[in-house]
């Protein structure tokens, strides 16, 4: 998500991105992440116990980056593979990333 500050200021969010957890009496359990899968880092993709959850800026880098392709290709990062699971799969086990606009040099261009 894109929000757009009263003087114009773009500011990055995404509110699908978060821990949900449900308590109940002492414990707690539904603890999972959720969020827009395209737009995650890889690591963060890993569904391990030794994850690091912590924040990094090199995530949101790379979130900036798919945000920018979304931007100047018009389509959204793995336009090709259908579901968010074919993904996480295709990031994981083949080490796919999103397809770069082919003319980037003419877009380094006109920033």
């Amino acid at each position: 998500n894109i929000i757009v500050t009263s003087d114009h200021h773009c500011c990055l969010a995404d509110f699908g991105l978060a821990k949900a957890v449900m308590t109940c009496g002492l414990g707690s359990y539904g603890d999972s992440t959720k969020g827009s899968v395209c737009w995650l880092a890889s690591e963060l993709l890993q569904f391990d116990a030794s994850s690091n959850w912590h924040y990094m800026t090199s995530r949101d880098i790379y979130a900036f980056g798919c945000t920018m392709v979304k931007i100047f290709m018009g389509q959204v990062p793995f336009l090709d593979i259908i579901l968010d699971m074919s993904v996480v799969f295709a990031v994981l086990q083949n080490d796919h990333r999103p397809t770069r606009p082919s003319h980037v040099e003419l877009l380094y261009g006109s920033i």
